[in-house]
C-alpha cells in the first residue's frame, strides 16, 4: 500500500465523523505530518483542495500560537452529577 492509498484509507474511515473544520485541521496535520509534497498527497488521496488544505495550516499554526485554555472543571462533569443533592 503506498502513501496516498494510506491517507486515503485514514479519511475513509474519518471522514463520516468530521465536520468542515474538523476536516480541514485533519488535512493540514496529515500533508504537515508528510513533509515536504504532503499537500499534493492529500489533495490525490481525499480530492480536498490545497486552498482548504492551506486554511487549515493557517488555523493549526494559529492553534499552536494560541493554545485554547481550558476552564477548571469544562473537562467532564462533576462528580456529584448534575441535580445532586449536598
Amino acid at each position: 500500500m503506498d502513501v496516498v492509498d494510506e491517507v486515503r484509507l485514514r479519511y475513509t474511515l474519518l471522514k463520516p465523523a468530521m465536520n468542515e473544520r474538523m476536516e480541514r485541521l485533519w488535512a493540514a496535520a496529515e500533508a504537515r505530518s508528510l513533509g515536504f509534497g504532503g499537500g499534493a498527497v492529500v489533495t490525490a488521496a481525499t480530492g480536498i483542495r490545497s486552498k482548504r488544505i492551506w486554511q487549515g495550516k493557517r488555523e493549526l499554526e494559529e492553534m499552536e500560537a494560541n493554545p485554547p485554555v481550558e476552564r477548571p472543571g469544562s473537562a467532564g462533569a462533576s462528580a456529584r452529577g448534575a441535580g445532586a443533592s449536598v
